[in-house]
């Protein structure tokens, strides 16, 4: 399958050994550019952490190139991370979106209302599983119970047989 991203890197208006700055097939903005890591990464958790930095790094020089190319009043830097975020090409991307006053864009929305109860509910299993998050060099893994595997010793395997023939 074809990555449309993959495919506009040969176009790329930056480029280096890890990212590329390219233009969308169809830009919500004039000046909208995408940070995608040359390697191909379907979602953020995908990439290594390295290349997300960099990708980060090009993306905020990105937003100063905007800047100064378009004299606009913001940008706004967007990762739609999996299909439910919209995102909608199959690779990691980072947007950076020129904003001016009366662009007709909106990413405002009402904030949900949640009882004191899930609340608290909700505070308490996000603390629990954020509790690796900056932790250098440690990932969060599953924890997996241990089964302990008994050998049955009544009857002689022949790997066993083969360690008495060493010396």
């Amino acid at each position: 399958m074809a990555c449309d991203y993959c495919d506009l890197l040969p176009r790329a208006l930056y480029e280096d050994a890890i990212a590329a700055v390219i233009i969308p097939k169809k830009p919500a903005t004039p000046g909208h550019l995408i940070v995608v890591p040359k390697g191909h990464h379907t979602i953020l958790e995908e990439a290594p952490d390295n290349v997300i930095e960099h990708c980060m790094l090009v993306a905020n020089k990105t937003s100063i190139v905007l800047f100064e190319a378009f004299g606009g009043g913001g940008t706004n830097i967007i990762v739609q991370n999996g299909i439910a975020s919209g995102q909608s090409v199959p690779h990691f991307s980072i947007n950076v979106l020129p904003r001016k006053d009366g662009d007709g864009l909106s990413f405002k929305w009402q904030p949900g209302k949640l009882e004191e109860q899930k609340m608290n509910e909700v505070h308490v299993t996000l603390k629990e599983e954020c509790d690796y998050i900056g932790q250098p060099g440690e990932e969060k893994k599953p924890e997996m119970k241990k089964e302990e595997k008994k050998i049955d010793y009544s009857e002689e395997n022949y790997l066993i047989r083969q360690l008495r023939r060493l010396p």
